[in-house]
């Protein structure tokens, strides 16, 4: 059962949980430096074409100043309410477009997992269920997923279609009912500590924050956002979870660089 307490003893957690469910975009691959940035300066133009009255260069400039100051709030509503709409232009179609723009996309079919994340997923998967919940454009998250070839790795994978209101506790708990889990042995690993981290508390759950990507910056505003283990790479799980001890999976053997991280940190 997890504790009240969040001091986390690498020596016990493996044996505190059964399942683990992992986030995607900046947990298992870089999605902020893969993906980001085409996705931002395409919302920026599609804005204008609607109807922002803003230079390309002042709107992505300005979109930067708003994302660092408050990256919980509507960006695009920003840009709109900061530099208004042309005339005859629909403010509320203006931020639409630079939604659609931003999420729902044809992703590069470059896009690869961070290094070391085969060898942890493989190694995962030998002691305990592993699932995927992640959320966005449904499509988009799909076509990552086909992309990066992980889906073998998930007895279960869940697209939140956060566009249409749809939670990651949600998903959460749907999980636990279809899979019978118990939550407070059910770890959850993520970037987003206003999402999956937040979420996965309040329903008692293990919680580790992968603090990396363009969310890293966020500040934690109560004690649901606060994680259980905070690593600076979701690799660092294979020393938490006692996984490089594992037998039979020669095949997947980790490269010496990667179980030589040492950001990992408690909160």
């Amino acid at each position: 059962m997890k504790p009240t307490s969040t001091k986390v003893k690498r020596k016990t957690l493996s044996s505190e949980i059964d399942a683990l469910i992992f986030d995607l975009d900046d947990t298992l691959f870089d999605t902020n430096g893969q993906l980001v940035q085409p996705a931002t300066r395409e919302s920026v133009a599609a804005m204008i074409e609607m109807g922002l009255k803003a230079s390309f260069d002042d709107a992505l400039a300005q979109r930067a100043v708003f994302f660092q100051q408050a990256p919980r709030l509507d960006i695009q509503e920003r840009l709109v309410g900061h530099f208004g709409v042309q005339e005859g232009s629909d403010a509320d179609a203006v931020e639409e477009a630079g939604r659609l723009a931003f999420y729902q996309r044809n992703v590069e079919s470059h896009i690869t997992l961070f290094e070391g994340c085969y060898d942890l997923l493989a190694l995962a998967k030998t002691r305990f269920q592993l699932f995927l919940v992640t959320s966005g454009s449904p499509s988009t998250q799909r076509q990552k997923v086909d992309l990066l070839g992980i889906e073998p790795f998930f007895t279960d994978m869940t697209f939140v279609n956060s566009g249409n209101g749809e939670t990651k506790k949600d998903a959460f708990l749907q999980l636990t009912e279809r899979h019978q889990l118990n939550a407070p042995r059910v770890l959850v690993v993520g970037d987003r500590i206003d999402r999956e981290i937040s979420a996965a508390n309040q329903l008692g759950m293990w919680t580790c924050q992968i603090a990396r990507g363009e969310y890293r910056h966020l500040k934690v505003t109560s004690a649901s956002e606060s994680a259980d283990i905070v690593c600076a790479h979701v690799t660092e799980l294979i020393g938490w979870l006692g996984l490089n001890k594992s037998k039979g999976t020669a095949a997947h053997r980790l490269r010496q660089d990667d179980k030589s991280s040492t950001l990992g940190g408690l909160r």
